[in-house]
């Protein structure tokens, strides 16, 4: 026995490599932090980013049947106002961009380890801006890659071009903002698999149809305009509307949203 548990056995041993180390702010390694675990997750992953890939996808399909849409737009009655193509792309983009949602699910996925985060020595609103700016820098990346393919297979103009790219951005200020809202308010730290938080909770659901309502609501002005207005004049305006709804988020997120955490 003695010979046993006093014999020395070849092992590989691990050679410590000095390396640099770089400092980070604190926003920063959050926000790494949940970039490294929505990568990490598959079910994460294609659940709450497939409508990214969906986007950029129908912007490329755009480009390369630009022919086949512009015979539909000019098959279009004369009735119908000039503008409509454009507040229907916008329409279509913000409804594939409600299907990007990972602030819907960033709190509940937490689980048990939620006192890790909350034990962590930075304030809790830098916390929930580390999940809301994680749905919108993926959601700006794609939009910047997706307006100016869309703009060119729809021969839009420059203005046009810009109020479509301030729309969907001011969009997706406000929908991360509303999607971690709901997951605050409505949040489940008890689940055994990721694919409850991710797919099946009632976070990710009130973020997708209320999410759905209040894009309709913020393009009602733009097409209420469109008689009057050039199609990027009212949709500049449902910009302005979405950044301020987005504001209102921010704010609570700062005050009640914080409080909620913390007592989670």
């Amino acid at each position: 026995f003695i010979r046993i548990v006093t014999s020395e056995r070849g092992a590989k041993k691990n050679v410590y490599k000095a390396r640099r180390a770089s400092q980070q702010s604190a926003d920063r390694a959050l926000l790494r932090k949940e970039f490294g675990r929505f990568v990490s997750s598959p079910v994460y992953l294609m659940n709450c980013g497939i409508g990214l890939i969906m986007l950029v996808g129908i912007s490329v399909a755009a480009v390369v049947k630009r022919d086949l849409f512009a015979e539909v737009s000019a098959a279009l009655p004369d009735s119908v106002p000039a503008g409509i193509v454009l507040l229907f792309a916008a329409l279509i983009q913000g409804m594939l961009l409600l299907t990007n949602a990972p602030a819907a699910a960033s709190v509940s996925l937490e689980g048990r380890w939620l006192w890790v985060v909350k034990s962590l020595p930075v304030p809790t609103v830098r916390v929930l801006r580390a999940k809301r700016m994680l749905q919108f820098l993926l959601s700006g990346a794609a939009i910047l890659v997706s307006v100016p393919l869309l703009s060119a297979a729809l021969s839009f103009t420059l203005p046009e071009a810009l109020a479509l790219a301030a729309f969907e951005l001011a969009l997706v200020f406000f929908l991360s903002g509303f999607a971690l809202q709901m997951n605050l308010l409505k949040p489940d730290l008890d689940w055994v698999s990721e694919t409850v938080p991710v797919k099946q909770d009632m976070p990710i659901a009130l973020s997708l149809f209320g999410g759905l309502l209040f894009t309709a609501l913020l393009l009602l002005p733009a097409l209420l305009l469109l008689p009057v207005a050039p199609a990027w004049t009212g949709l500049t305006v449902s910009a302005a509307l979405a950044l301020g709804a987005g504001l209102l988020e921010s704010r609570w997120l700062a005050r009640k949203g914080t409080a909620r955490f913390d007592e989670l």
